[in-house]
């Protein structure tokens, strides 16, 4: 019959095990029937309630979650969400059981419902229409004038087609950092580019470079000053000939 109607191979599965099981709980049933032990019946049912019961404590908890994602819609089909640092993806199907995600390499990942609803959910899609890609730090010299500097942060972002001009991105001079003046840039795009942000903002990183090339500016970065090679050999040698509690005079 499954072969004639073409019916899936795990949906014959499921049907199969479950009619299997039936049928044995069937015969025993029976079976006490027909040697006068009915009245252990009730007792084996109870049994088999409790342990039904507790086997089905977790999926009655993922199928209350689902009628309250269904209430509150905390995610719907195609937000962008993470729960943690390995589950992350978009929303492609809610079911009574589980949330199923496609993850950004292509691979589906099925989340329990009672799952998210015990932790964080980060939502890139949750209200507004549009979203910020991660902030862009970049490290300019003490000696450029970072006025000039924020203007050219600035216009490389908003090169971008994908950076949206209202809001406008954010430029702001964010630290005094060891080596130079620290900015940070935040871009805006819209939510469809929810999964091409990390693209997008390695875009925008490409344009900061090659708008701070065409000024002549450098990225800052540490100086460290290192002894050279003899005199460091030098030092050593001293150090392993000094005798043991002696001091080395220059």
């Amino acid at each position: 019959i499954f072969d004639l109607l073409l019916v899936d191979i795990g949906v014959q599965y499921t049907i199969t095990s479950i009619a299997r099981y039936l049928i044995v709980i069937a015969s025993i049933f029976l079976g006490f029937q027909q040697v006068g032990l009915g009245s252990l019946i009730v007792y084996i049912v109870g049994a088999l309630a409790l342990g039904i019961g507790w086997i089905l404590k977790e999926p009655i908890s993922d199928f209350v979650a689902y009628f309250i994602i269904l209430v509150q819609r905390p995610v719907k089909i195609g937000d962008y969400i993470q729960i943690d640092d390995n589950t992350m993806g978009v929303v492609r199907r809610i079911t009574p059981r589980a949330l199923v995600l496609r993850r950004r390499n292509s691979t589906t990942i099925v989340v329990p419902n009672s799952y998210m609803f015990s932790r964080a959910i980060t939502n890139w899609n949750y209200v507004r229409k549009y979203i910020a890609f991660d902030d862009i730090s970049v490290l300019i010299h003490f000696t450029q004038d970072p006025e000039v500097i924020r203007q050219l942060l600035q216009d490389a972002a908003e090169a971008h087609p994908k950076v949206l001009k209202n809001p406008r991105p954010i430029v702001r001079l964010d630290n005094f950092a060891e080596y130079g003046y620290k900015f940070m840039v935040r871009g805006f795009i819209s939510d469809v580019y929810t999964l091409d942000q990390w693209d997008i903002a390695s875009e925008v990183r490409l344009l900061i470079v090659k708008k701070l090339r065409e000024n002549q500016i450098d990225i800052a970065i540490p100086v460290r000053a290192y002894a050279p090679y003899n005199q460091a050999t030098t030092a050593e040698s001293k150090l392993g000939s000094m005798p043991e509690g002696g001091n080395i005079k220059e």
